[in-house]
């Protein structure tokens, strides 16, 4: 058998086998985004022109507090191109492996003959070089795919099927765990409580002069109807709390802590909520209470509640590793803003230096 077709035989095979696992490579790097659902061409075009659309303000998100217009757009398009780059690795692989099975099948006799020669000589160079060399790391990784390839072979034999890998291939950046905390804390504000007779669930005074704030909360099988007192500040939201357990609703400024299971309420939040702020990474969320406190919540439940930083409003609000930092007015007739920091593990106050005067 000429021993030079053999080794061109063996050098595509390697050649090809190398472009495989490169491919491979691409797909697992491909943009991440934490939708779990691989999404076709069609619904990728879908996908993109609804980023578009959200982007110039045509469109709005259906659940304002989970996502922001421009972070939702940003998911659909990662969404898209994660899985278009999926599609088109998938297309290559399916080429390269096809070439691979045409080698195998119509010159199986040229490839081993080839393997043979490739692993004589890897012997004969790690002889030459000795253990510690790279030609013997070569040696010893050649025998492993050797061996690999025999069981596996002998498995296939005895089961009569295909392997199927142990652990299924998971999309980049797909987040389950974030699916079903969307679906838990998913909120729309209603017009009028449902006309269907479905049940809503009161919280807050009854009697009060204002009318309350109906929210559908979760969907599908987690949905359910909460009616709510309102607070006097317009600003309203659903965010899961960092325990898992517990939403935190507020409605028109006034919150509510409600256990996610039974929907039964724990605590209420006060009525001066002017905005929920929420650090996922370090497990921690925040609610400014009328621009002049600040309360924590992590995995454990409440952590802090600030005294008083200033006379109403914060502006670049920032968290830092060990701190949070902003900026505040020190008095209703103060023309200047002061930078200050809260200590994340005590909620202890500092101030720092006045930083410019309102226009």
């Amino acid at each position: 058998m000429d021993s030079s077709l053999s080794l061109k035989v063996v050098t595509h095979v390697a050649t090809l086998l190398r472009e495989a696992f490169e491919v491979a490579e691409q797909i697992r790097n491909a943009p991440e985004s934490p939708v779990t659902s691989y999404l076709p061409a069609k619904l990728r075009r879908l996908f993109r022109r609804n980023a578009m659309r959200l982007r110039s303000g045509r469109v709005a998100p259906k659940y304002p507090n989970l996502n922001s217009p421009e972070d939702l757009a940003a998911i659909l398009e990662r969404t898209a191109a994660r899985d278009e780059a999926i599609e088109r690795g998938i297309a290559k692989l399916t080429r390269i492996l096809a070439e691979v099975r045409r080698v195998k099948q119509y010159q199986a006799a040229e490839l081993e003959e080839g393997m043979r020669i490739v692993y004589q000589r890897a012997w004969e160079r790690a002889q030459e070089d000795g253990p510690g060399s790279k030609a013997a790391d070569f040696l010893r990784l050649f025998q492993d795919l050797i061996i690999q390839g025999n069981e596996l072979r002998t498995l296939q034999r005895r089961q009569n099927e295909v392997v199927v890998p142990e652990e299924p291939f998971c999309l980049p950046g797909a987040d389950p765990a974030r699916e079903v905390r969307e679906q838990i804390s998913a909120a729309e504000i209603l017009a009028e409580p449902p006309s269907s007779g479905e049940c809503v669930l009161h919280f807050g005074s009854r009697t009060a002069e204002e009318p309350p704030v109906v929210m559908r909360i979760g969907i599908a099988e987690k949905s359910w109807v909460g009616s709510f007192q309102r607070g006097a500040i317009d600003y309203s939201t659903v965010q899961l709390m960092p325990d898992g357990a517990h939403l935190l609703v507020v409605a028109c400024g006034a919150g509510y802590v409600i256990e996610a299971a039974t929907r039964f309420l724990s605590a209420e939040a006060d009525k001066d909520i002017m905005e929920v702020m929420r650090d996922d990474d370090a497990g921690v969320l925040f609610i400014d209470h009328a621009g002049i406190y600040l309360e924590a919540y992590g995995t454990k439940g409440r952590l802090w509640k600030t005294a008083r930083i200033g006379a109403g409003g914060f502006r670049n609000i920032e968290l830092g590793d060990d701190a949070i930092y902003g900026e505040t007015q020190q008095g209703s007739h103060d023309p200047h803003w002061i930078e200050f920091s809260v200590d994340l593990g005590t909620g202890e106050v500092e101030w720092s230096c006045v930083t410019e005067s309102r226009p």
